[in-house]
């Protein structure tokens, strides 16, 4: 008999989590998703995603990194033609560098060092300033660039909402509500919410930031950041995207996107949009000079959750509490890992062992780290 699978957060790994589940054969019926009553600032519901292949400060990549990338490229080719003319994937992408900084030295050298394994994934060469006057005039202030072959831009809420429909069609119950408390009972779980409370077999944590309220010991950060949709002169290529200490990528509709800021815990935000701007263009706009006369179309905030100190995901099951699962720590990388750990998660789930990297497996954390906080549990759920 199929179990009662349970899982709190309704982002986009709890959305691909279910979505896996459903495509594998689960029950839908014994399928629930719970997610929080007010949506936004998370990472599911940001105006623009930028799938880059090997995001962060170094292009040697992380046991997983490219699998996934791949992986959710596919993923994407499945969207219906409606929602698949929203998103771009015949996209390059630019990581500038400049070799009078440690930062530039150290993605040039990281390059060397994962040219030949990155080659096998997506195609990838380094461009000299004299190239990039005639591939990508507009990028300046570099000693030149690495260009990935392939990258891909989304629209998250639609992505979401798309989701979200499908699972409703396939006969699976989503909640809105919060959740207050979840319980070790003979046999099962129950998490309950407001005015009612649901047994589950296996309960999965998709809550993005707030899964430090349920595992209070956790080496978790909750990371604020800024985004903003933009507009760039109607003739700026939009063939390229560039990534470095920020990000500016097109997206379908004609806007870009420009991005991120980064503010752990009590670290002062921008006070209003004046600010904000001011920051991101101190980031992308010394690559990118067309940005600083660019028009402010609106911002977003979102809280990131960051696993200390190796920014990696969490995966699999809780140690120490059986019937328990997590889903989540993706950083800023939600749309690289989500998609390709919730196929997996969700195979383990029906019964199969779990093949992932162990260095984004949950259990690489002990299990005094993942006690459930049994004291105060009220809170409202957050996707990843």
């Amino acid at each position: 008999m199929t179990k009662t699978t349970l899982i709190i957060g309704g982002g986009i790994a709890g959305l691909t989590l279910a979505q896996s589940l459903v495509q594998s054969g689960y029950d839908s019926k014994n399928l629930v998703i719970v997610d929080r009553p007010v949506l936004g600032q998370t990472g599911s519901t940001n105006p623009g995603g930028l799938l880059n292949p090997v995001p962060g400060a170094s292009l040697n990549p992380k046991p997983g990194t490219l699998k996934a990338f791949r992986y959710t490229m596919s993923w994407i080719e499945t969207f219906p033609s409606a929602l698949r003319a929203q998103c771009i994937t015949n996209l390059k992408l630019l990581r500038p560098f400049n070799l009078e900084i440690q930062p530039g030295r150290r993605l040039l050298k990281s390059f060397q060092q994962s040219q030949e394994i990155l080659n096998e994934h997506v195609g990838v060469r380094q461009l000299s300033t004299a190239e990039l006057q005639e591939v990508y005039p507009h990028l300046n202030g570099c000693d030149g660039a690495i260009e990935f072959a392939e990258a891909a831009t989304l629209p998250m809420n639609e992505v979401s909402d798309y989701l979200t429909q499908k699972l409703i069609e396939a006969g699976v119950c989503i909640k809105t509500s919060q959740v207050l408390r979840v319980s070790n009972l003979p046999n099962h779980w129950q998490v309950d919410l407001h005015g009612e409370s649901i047994e589950a077999e296996q309960v999965v944590f998709a809550t993005g930031s707030e899964l430090l309220q349920f595992f209070p010991n956790l080496p978790l950060r909750s990371t604020a950041g800024y985004l903003a949709q933009i507009t760039m002169p109607s003739a700026f290529p939009k063939t390229h995207a560039v990534s470095g200490r920020g990000h500016l990528c097109p997206m379908a509709d004609g806007s870009w996107i420009l991005g991120a800021t980064y503010h752990q815990e009590s670290a002062p935000e921008p006070e209003d949009d004046a600010a904000l701007r001011q920051i991101l263009l101190s980031k992308i706009g010394q690559w990118v000079g067309e940005t600083h006369q660019s028009e402010w179309l609106g911002s977003w905030r979102g809280v990131r959750a960051v696993i200390a100190p190796e920014k990696q995901p969490l995966i699999g099951a809780i140690p120490g509490s059986s019937g328990l699962f997590v889903l989540g720590g993706f950083a800023s990388r939600g749309l690289q890992w989500a998609p390709y750990c919730s196929q997996q998660l969700a195979t383990h789930l029906m019964g199969a062992p779990l093949a992932l990297p162990k260095s984004i497996l949950s259990s690489r954390l002990n299990a005094e780290t993942w006690i459930l906080n049994a004291q105060k549990q009220a809170h409202q759920t957050s996707p990843s």
